[in-house]
């Protein structure tokens, strides 16, 4: 009997390797030396390379180069030595909640700039809604680059 149930099981590893089963490797993934807080943003020193086994799969969960961590933020709390997933992650934030920005109002080749207070988190690309001072109305805002705003036209 006990030769059956190893000839079985031989047979199940031999058709499970055959049909493409994910094989864990040894993969450096990028883990932080301290623990970041959300909305902390993170730069290349503040990680270090760590060994870790995974599947192909799962490592491309994981960050795993000083690339991926560009303009990028905790969106929730990162311990230190541990890997970080991709998804605990989001864009760093350019606007902050009740900051004073300038923005511009584009039209026909002429740009009106004013000065707007923003009233939520915003980061470059992303749109957010702002107060205009002077009117007090309330306006969807692209977020550039430079940390200005762009009016989006309704």
């Amino acid at each position: 009997m006990r030769r059956k149930t190893t000839s079985a099981a031989f047979a199940v590893l031999a058709a499970i390797s055959c049909a493409g089963v994910a094989v864990a490797q040894t993969v450096n993934m990028l883990v932080p030396v301290r623990v970041f807080q959300p909305g902390e943003t993170l730069t290349e020193a503040d990680f270090f390379t760590k060994p870790f086994i995974v599947t192909e799969a799962g490592a491309r969960k994981y960050v795993t180069s000083k690339q991926q961590l560009v303009n990028l933020e905790a969106a929730r709390m990162l311990p230190s030595g541990k890997p970080v997933a991709l998804a605990h992650l989001r864009a760093a934030t350019t606007l902050r909640k009740g900051q004073q920005v300038t923005g511009a109002y584009l039209s026909g080749g002429i740009a009106i700039r004013t000065q707007f207070i923003v009233l939520e988190d915003g980061h470059v690309g992303g749109e957010v809604k702002a107060r205009h001072t002077a009117t007090g109305r309330v306006l969807v805002s692209r977020v550039m680059a430079d940390g200005t705003l762009e009016v989006v036209p309704k």
